[in-house]
């Protein structure tokens, strides 16, 4: 495996030394994703057409180094964008193996274009865990009624990563407030995944429901309360939660930052209390 290399001595290799840079990782490497980024950076011409031709390539994982100099996820501005989206929409019509969809997905969530919403929607229920997941990662933010259905049926995927980000795609990247979300929500505050009920707290938190109130109080009484759950009581700003508020500035060592709580038990009304 080759030694990994500075940010300085990347920036100045070439793009076709930056790519066999990336080759001698895995996928999971840190100098693999370091040369991504920095390919992702330049968004040329002659990475676009490089990456073009990676997903050209009868070995997976070139083809998934492609896709991943695609999305250009750490960039700030995005180049190529019609033509990159159009390309990675073509590969995912006729791609199969699994890691390169993946990267696909992810490639298409960092484009957020919404003509991805229904050709990821359709992989929902795909057999391999690590792609549903990226499915939702693909779908995040997104307020079209078709990412949002995708979105509800993952959250009860059996996965509970993938059920986990689902929940968190619905309650907190998205504003959509409609009966059906409400009680997609309600159902994962029994998930056996405590992260999963979390963010269910929190998206009903954000919709004022009433069915957050109880959760959200265990939440705010145990010995170290969550910066997440001082957010999720503000946002549900009721009075009902000021005892509870209370509690994490008196006793608890990693409590949240004063500015959060003091912003709660205001929207909470609790110096009426």
């Amino acid at each position: 495996m080759a030694q990994r290399l500075p940010p300085t001595a990347l920036a100045k290799l070439s793009v076709d030394e930056l790519i066999a840079y990336a080759k001698g990782f895995g996928h999971d490497d840190d100098p693999y994703w370091d040369a991504v980024r920095v390919l992702q950076d330049r968004g040329s011409q002659e990475v676009f057409d490089a990456a073009q031709g990676l997903c050209a390539s009868s070995q997976h994982q070139q083809r998934v180094l492609g896709t991943d100099l695609l999305a250009q996820g750490q960039s700030p501005v995005k180049t190529f964008h019609d033509p990159a989206v159009d390309f990675l929409l073509r590969l995912l019509e006729r791609e199969t193996n699994p890691d390169v969809l993946n990267s696909i997905a992810h490639a298409l969530g960092h484009r957020h274009d919404p003509r991805a919403i229904e050709p990821l929607a359709q992989l929902k229920h795909h057999p391999d865990p690590d792609l549903r997941l990226a499915v939702v990662h693909g779908l995040l933010g997104h307020v079209n009624e078709a990412a949002i259905d995708a979105l509800m049926a993952l959250m009860e995927d059996v996965d509970r990563r993938v059920r986990n980000w689902a929940t968190f795609g619905i309650g907190t990247q998205v504003d959509t407030d409609t009966p059906a979300v409400r009680d997609a929500l309600a159902t994962r505050l029994n998930d056996e995944d405590e992260d999963t009920r979390a963010e269910a707290v929190v998206g009903l938190a954000n919709r004022r429901d009433e069915r957050a109130l109880e959760p959200l109080l265990r939440e705010l009484a145990v010995e170290r309360v969550s910066s997440i759950m001082i957010g999720a009581a503000e946002a549900m700003a009721d009075p009902r939660l000021c005892s509870a508020l209370v509690q994490p500035r008196a006793s608890t060592q990693e409590s949240p930052d004063a500015e959060s709580l003091d912003r709660a038990l205001a929207e909470c009304g609790c110096h009426l209390v």
